[in-house]
C-alpha cells in the first residue's frame, strides 16, 4: 500500500493492492464509510448509486450486484479483457516516443473496449 497526493484534491489518496484489504474495504461498508468529499464529487453524476449509497441502501445494491463478480463467469471475460489490454499496449507502443496523450481518456477507452468484446464475444 502507498499514499500519494494529487495537487488538485490536496487530500492524501491510498493505493492498495493487497486482495485481503480490498475485500474488506469492498464488502464493510459499515467499516470504511464514503467521505463527504466523495460523495460530492460522484453524487452529481451517479445519483445514489453503489459507490456513493451508505447503509442499507448500500447493501441492497452490493447484494445486488454480487452475482456479476462470481470468479467463474470473470474468468469467461479474461480473453475479451486481455484481447482489449493488448490492443491498447500495441496502439500506446507505436506512438512516437515523446507523444502527450490523456491517460484518463486511453483507460476509458479501454474500458469500453473490453465492456464491448465481453457483451458481443
Amino acid at each position: 500500500m502507498f499514499k500519494t497526493e494529487i495537487p488538485v484534491t490536496k487530500k492524501p489518496l491510498y493505493f492498495i493492492s493487497d486482495p485481503e484489504i480490498l475485500k474488506t474495504i469492498l464488502t464493510r461498508n459499515d467499516k470504511f464509510p464514503k467521505s463527504a468529499y466523495q460523495n460530492q464529487l460522484l453524487r452529481k453524476g451517479l445519483g445514489d448509486g453503489l459507490l456513493t449509497a451508505e447503509g442499507h441502501t448500500w447493501r441492497v445494491q452490493r447484494r445486488a450486484i454480487q452475482p456479476a463478480f462470481k470468479l467463474t463467469l470473470l474468468q469467461t471475460l479474461r480473453p475479451a479483457m486481455a484481447d482489449a489490454i493488448n490492443a491498447t499496449v500495441e496502439k500506446l507502443d507505436h506512438m512516437p516516443d515523446g507523444t502527450a496523450f490523456n491517460f484518463h481518456h486511453e483507460m476509458m477507452l479501454l474500458t469500453l473496449d473490453v465492456l464491448r468484446r465481453a457483451m458481443f464475444q
